[in-house]
């Protein structure tokens, strides 16, 4: 992880009948040495590591004289960066993470191709979680195009692969051990491809939901489960992830009014829905075999968001969420709670049509892309999870849609 970042680690339990618990909350967690990275057995911040200097350091968790295996936490120097997937060119902007959060255009040109200007109308930004790799899913075109990071952040085109099966990608994600890519498709199912050396996609593997429309996707910090936003049938689509990254269907939960984007919180407890035109956020918890619950009893278990809120965040220590609601320019800023639940305590302005927001690995900034002006909004995080707004709008390219950040 790069110097001045955070990252969730999850402790699950293994029992002598064979269950098992995430018990990220209850254990105690250490760091063999706090100069390079703490963690956190706080309550609200359980299992949260901070990088304060470079090397490495091992991070293991105890619970009633029973210690887990360490694994190894490295830090190193590195350099933030933010992509926008712009639909209107079929391109992809880069630019790099400043001194105070500012961003700064990547060297000429600045941009990359997706694929052909006319059709190819990039959907998503997947970013591999060693940082290496980046996948654009390309709506129109039925393609996925492949890029290499290199020193800065800049992208270098790996080519393009065809859909295979699925068509009219509108989401991606990335596993967590970096070895399978899950594409959520306009025709109702869900493309898997390994990763394999050098980035490259192969053995792809297309399965059939029940869904029409999947806008989006998210993959549990474990790696066991996956949720899939079905837009057309209000519903969240649940699936254990298996051997090889194969999917299993596991039911589904029902939403708000077309539900647009979905969030899992970093300690892999709570999950989070953007309903677009019920204007609310549905909340769940994450229960035995990655089944969701909605946090409280009442059919409806939503907080008041803004107008059309079209995605949902949260920061990397699991503190906060914000919701991106295109229909009123806002971003809600919400306090996530003990027990899962949001606390709406502000509201800030945004660009014209705001569609997605990213939060930089360190926590301390945010950006906004806005497809009607096709510009970046910038913003610091205090320590409250306030949003402040810094330096002038960066354009994009012709109507971006995603957003993306990573070391």
């Amino acid at each position: 992880m790069g110097n001045g970042a955070t990252q969730q680690f999850t402790a699950t339990g293994t029992y002598s009948n064979g269950s098992r618990a995430n018990i990220t909350g209850t254990v105690t967690w250490a760091s063999s040495d706090p100069s390079v990275a703490g963690i956190s057995s706080a309550a609200g911040s359980n299992g949260v590591a901070n990088a304060i200097g470079l090397g490495s350091t091992q991070i293991s968790a105890s619970s009633s004289g029973v210690v887990s295996a360490a694994v190894t936490l490295t830090v190193t120097a590195s350099v933030a960066y933010v992509y926008t997937a712009n639909q209107g060119d079929a391109t992809v902007s880069e630019y790099a993470i400043g001194v105070g959060g500012t961003l700064s255009a990547m060297p000429p040109p600045g941009s990359v191709s997706t694929g052909n200007s006319a059709t190819a109308t990039p959907s998503a930004i997947a970013i591999d979680p060693t940082g290496h790799y980046v996948y654009v899913p390309n709506q129109n075109e039925d393609s996925i195009s492949l890029y290499d990071v290199g020193t800065g952040g800049a992208l270098t085109s790996l080519g393009r692969v065809s859909m295979v099966a699925g068509s009219n990608p509108l989401a991606a994600a990335v596993d967590p051990s970096g070895h399978y890519l899950y594409v959520g498709n306009f025709n109702g199912t869900i493309s898997i491809y390994s990763i394999g050396g050098g980035g490259a996609l192969t053995s792809p593997v297309t399965v059939q939901t029940t869904a029409f429309q999947l806008s989006s996707i998210a993959i549990d910090p474990t790696g066991r489960y996956l949720y899939a936003v079905d837009t057309s049938d209000d519903l969240l689509m649940q699936y254990q992830v298996g051997a090889g990254g194969a999917l299993t269907p596991n039911g589904s939960v029902a939403t708000g009014s077309f539900p647009f984007s979905v969030a899992i919180d970093p300690s892999g407890r709570f999950v989070y829905v953007a309903d677009y035109l019920s204007n609310e956020i549905s909340q769940y918890s994450i229960g035995s075999g990655g089944t969701l619950t909605p946090l409280t009893p009442n059919a409806t278990v939503t907080v008041a968001s803004g107008s059309n809120p079209q995605a949902i965040v949260t920061d990397p220590a699991g503190h906060h969420a914000y919701g991106v609601n295109v229909g009123d320019n806002t971003i809600s800023e919400f306090l996530i709670g003990a027990d899962g639940s949001l606390a709406l305590f502000g509201t800030v302005a945004a660009g014209q049509g705001p569609s997605s927001m990213t939060i930089e690995p360190s926590g301390h900034y945010a950006y906004v892309v806005n497809s009607y002006d096709s510009t970046v909004w910038q913003y610091t995080i205090d320590a409250a999870g306030a949003l402040t707004q810094i330096g002038s709008p960066i354009d994009t390219g012709g109507y971006p849609t995603v957003i993306a950040s990573g070391y």
